[in-house]
């Protein structure tokens, strides 16, 4: 019998042939050599990228084939069950995990053992550098807002979420969004800033395809995860029809979230960020956005002179970030 590998990859394949081959060498490359790789082949896949999974020799590649059409959900839950390394990591078939993702993410999550679930910053069709928050306080202040891990980046303890039953939903289009909330009510997550993965936003893409549909999921999975942690959940249809509906949705819950999370360190600063991340595609007028910051938060953020400048101060940091990683970051 092989000795224990430390990390399970799961790769669901579903055709796919255009990136796969790329996908499976970014994995087999890797600096951290100590994995298994399971290609999740769903049923029904194209002649070409059964091809493609089956010419490699490399012993580390286990094929788990399906024998009825299960989804992507239902096949990771499957590949969970079938790994056996101390760690799961994900990977999609058309994306690209840089060279050192394994060997970053092992070290971190071996001098953290506090940390359940561990994922990192991408590069969105190899241009943007696109990131999520870091600390454990950060990502669970923002898990109420949107999703905080990037799936295909992902690793996490594999005895951890088999003692806790942590397997992803089936039958939901956001199963990974889904999954994190169950994780973060009981576990502790963090994100590398360092951009480990490529990915590849398709045209055909579930995300790209149907994110109106998804957007909808997201609403009714985000009603019970607030409702479970003691915070009131404003729906879109709460804000009618109106032009800046979308903006007072935003403003609202933000607002909740500020008053209800009294024990999560740092607040202010979180409070901040998403305040100014999410208003500053509205406006760029600095002026406007101080004013609206503290007519919202003026119990927490006093109109004080001293007070108003760090603010301001913090959102010209904020716009200006956001504008330089627009049009600079390339590869």
């Amino acid at each position: 019998m092989r000795n224990i590998p430390m990390i399970s990859v799961l790769m669901p394949v579903y055709n796919g042939e255009r990136w796969l081959d790329t996908a499976i060498k970014s994995i087999l490359i890797q600096t951290f050599r100590d994995f298994e790789l399971l290609v999740l082949l769903e049923y029904g896949s194209s002649p070409k990228s059964r091809e493609i999974v089956y010419s490699y020799t490399d012993k580390r590649i286990r094929v788990i084939e399906n024998q009825e059409r299960l989804g992507l959900a239902a096949s990771l839950n499957r590949g969970i069950r079938e790994a056996r390394g101390k760690y799961i990591a994900r990977m999609d078939s058309d994306d690209v995990s840089g060279k050192k993702r394994f060997e970053r993410q092992v070290a971190y999550m071996e001098r953290h053992p506090k940390i359940a679930i561990c994922g990192t910053a991408m590069r969105l069709n190899g241009t943007v550098i696109m990131s999520q928050p870091a600390s454990p306080a950060a990502i669970r202040f923002s898990s109420f807002q949107e999703c905080v891990f990037y799936h295909p980046t992902v690793m996490w303890r594999r005895k951890l979420f088999l003692e806790k039953n942590l397997f992803y939903g089936e039958g939901l289009q956001a199963e990974d969004y889904e999954l994190w909330m169950r994780v973060l009510d009981q576990c502790k997550g963090a994100n590398l800033r360092e951009p480990l993965l490529l990915y590849r936003q398709l045209a055909d893409s579930k995300s790209h395809k149907g994110r109106e549909a998804l957007q909808k999921e997201n609403d009714r999975l985000l009603e019970p995860y607030w409702s479970r942690n003691g915070l009131r959940y404003y729906a879109p249809e709460s804000f009618g029809s109106a032009l800046d509906g979308e903006r007072r949705q935003k403003e609202w819950r933000l607002l909740e979230l500020a008053y209800k999370t009294k024990n999560f360190k740092g607040k202010k600063e979180m409070v901040r960020k998403l305040f100014f991340d999410a208003n500053m595609e509205d406006t760029l007028e600095i002026r406007d956005l101080i004013e609206q910051y503290h007519r919202l938060f003026s119990d927490l953020y006093p109109e004080a002179g001293w007070e108003r400048i760090k603010t301001a101060g913090y959102a010209v940091f904020r716009v200006a970030k956001r504008k330089i990683r627009l049009k600079w970051m390339k590869v």
